[in-house]
């Protein structure tokens, strides 16, 4: 028999004052126990609610000026891309484990779930992954299958979280359905395992390692993420690890910004450098330690191996004990390990590299201004930008259609002042230590 996610939970029902006094403990693991008042946990799980609203408020302009009925998705409709494939496939998982947790009476467990399933799946990946399909200004199958996944995402994430948040969840279903009088009349979500994909829910695991091993590294480069890198290069001796990324090397390629994704069992570009150990050079070599332990430091495997380590002009006989290696990656590329192996990330960057690099940074900052002139998604823009630098200006220039088309931009002004005289912006910024002055004025 089907379950009214209103009615039928497991969890039985409390007296108002008992609720408003217990509602900040439902994720806590300690049910049954007496606690004390929380404020902390409870602020802490309604910035997470919040991230679910974000998460339903994204999609819902987009949608309306599409002219697209979220009540009225089916998967069928459109195009499913295998982010779309894998958001499902969680989906069904996480009904699998909540209904297990409630069916033990584990209500913290069903809870945290559902929201662990909402801020670190659906907003931190999904959402992200799919968010240039739904800014795309012409109708197409791939749009109308993400509306339909994110849909269908919602509604089950709507009426698994009723119970336990229902004036959130009705304002949310009203919204996009309500079809029915209230939320609490549907029944509870089952898990269709028809779109359930383990391996694939596997293969995605592999690739957030990835991509979280990747911008560590581009942070220790100091490269922004907008910033293009030639490759990445996974290193791995796990097969599972291996496959996933052969699998997802497109993907992956998007989500860290590379030209190229690669996997290996060994990176043999590793440089291997000396570290003298002075508990066996110092009773070799007495007064002469400390230059043997100099001349040593930093040299590579290579030179100590050949005799090319030399103390006054002399070569110095070193033992295997005297000296060990540490290997490090090449210039211009960072390594950062992960559970499956290391990711090494190529920041070097050539002409190409730069000037899409500072294109983008002129559309984020143009962006921004757009949100500064409160302007709608689809609204359309005059732009001027000026750069203090020739070098960087011609990189602009270059991607002038890239920067117009990502801004919805029709035009461009002569002079990034020329905004003022409307009502539009001009500003000034420091972009990689240029300074770049851009202007925006909304179309009539």
């Amino acid at each position: 028999m089907s379950k009214s996610v209103g009615t039928s939970s497991p969890r039985k029902r409390r007296s108002s004052a008992r609720r408003a006094r217990s509602a900040p403990t439902l994720s806590h693991d300690k049910q049954g126990a007496d606690l004390a008042s929380q404020w902390g946990r409870a602020r802490e799980l309604q910035g997470k609610l919040n991230i679910l609203w974000n998460v339903f408020r994204f999609p819902l302009e987009y949608m309306e000026l599409d002219g697209y009925d979220p009540a009225e998705a089916d998967l069928a409709d459109g195009e499913l891309e295998l982010v779309d494939e894998w958001v499902l496939s969680r989906l069904q998982s996480v009904e699998t484990e909540v209904t297990e947790a409630w069916a033990d009476y584990r209500v913290s467990d069903a809870v945290n779930a559902v929201i662990e399933f909402v801020t670190q799946d659906v907003s931190r990946f999904y959402v992200k992954a799919v968010r240039d399909r739904m800014w795309e200004e012409a109708d197409s199958a791939s749009k109308r299958g993400a509306y339909a996944t994110l849909a269908t995402v919602l509604d089950e994430v709507i009426r698994l979280l009723a119970p336990i948040a229902p004036y959130l969840t009705e304002r949310m279903y009203q919204t996009l359905d309500g079809s029915a009088t209230t939320v609490h009349q549907l029944d509870y979500p089952e898990p269709d395992d028809g779109l359930r994909d383990p391996e694939l829910e596997r293969d995605v695991a592999v690739l957030r390692d990835v991509e979280e091993a990747a911008a560590n590294a581009r942070q220790q480069a100091g490269r922004k993420l907008r910033w293009p890198v030639p490759r990445v290069v996974v290193e791995s001796g796990d097969d599972e690890v291996t496959a996933a990324v052969e699998r997802l090397s497109d993907l992956i390629g998007e989500r860290v910004n590379a030209r190229e994704v690669t996997v290996t069992d060994a990176f043999d570009e590793l440089v291997e450098t000396a570290e003298p150990q002075m508990a066996e050079i110092g009773p070799a070599f007495g007064a002469d330690a400390q230059k043997v332990m100099d001349a040593v430091q930093g040299a590579t495997r290579a030179a100590v191996e050949g005799g090319a380590v030399a103390v006054d002009g002399e070569p110095v006989d070193l033992d295997d004990a005297m000296v060990e290696y540490v290997a490090e990656p090449p210039e211009n590329v960072s390594g950062v390990d992960f559970d499956g192996g290391t990711v090494y990330v190529d920041t070097s960057l050539t002409p190409e590299i730069e000037s899409e690099g500072y294109a983008r940074d002129v559309i984020r900052r143009i962006q921004e201004m757009r949100k500064e002139l409160d302007l709608d998604v689809e609204a359309r823009i005059r732009v001027g930008v000026a750069v203090d630098d020739d070098r960087i200006a011609g990189f602009v220039d270059e991607h002038a259609d890239l920067i117009a088309g990502e801004v919805r931009a029709d035009e461009w002004l002569d002079e990034p002042s020329d905004a003022a005289e409307t009502d539009g912006l001009v500003e000034e910024w420091d972009v990689e230590d240029v300074v770049v002055t851009i202007g925006i004025e909304p179309v009539a």
